[in-house]
């Protein structure tokens, strides 16, 4: 069995530049992609898709949201089961 540590990196996927940049605690199946998607706040909300530049760029514990656009949810930070498309 993985180490706490080794398991709570392979539930998140982040690509690109700081991706995911403040989130230290155990994130579940959050997948961030583009610059600054989820980068601001502290994810520790679980099943967030954000696609495109700072995308759910303030998220904290906000669960099962889904954002597609440049900045699309930009301000959402504790939301559940939002969907926002566009900029």
């Amino acid at each position: 069995k993985p180490s706490s540590a080794a398991s709570d990196v392979y539930k998140r996927q982040a690509i690109g530049y700081k991706v995911l940049n403040n989130s230290a605690n155990a994130i579940n199946h959050n997948v961030g992609i583009g610059h600054h998607s989820m980068r601001n706040g502290n994810v520790s909300g679980h099943r967030n898709v954000g696609l495109g530049p700072a995308t759910l760029y303030d998220l904290t514990s906000g669960t099962d949201n889904i954002a597609v656009g440049v900045t699309a949810a930009y301000n959402l930070t504790t939301g559940v089961g939002n969907i926002a498309i566009g900029s």
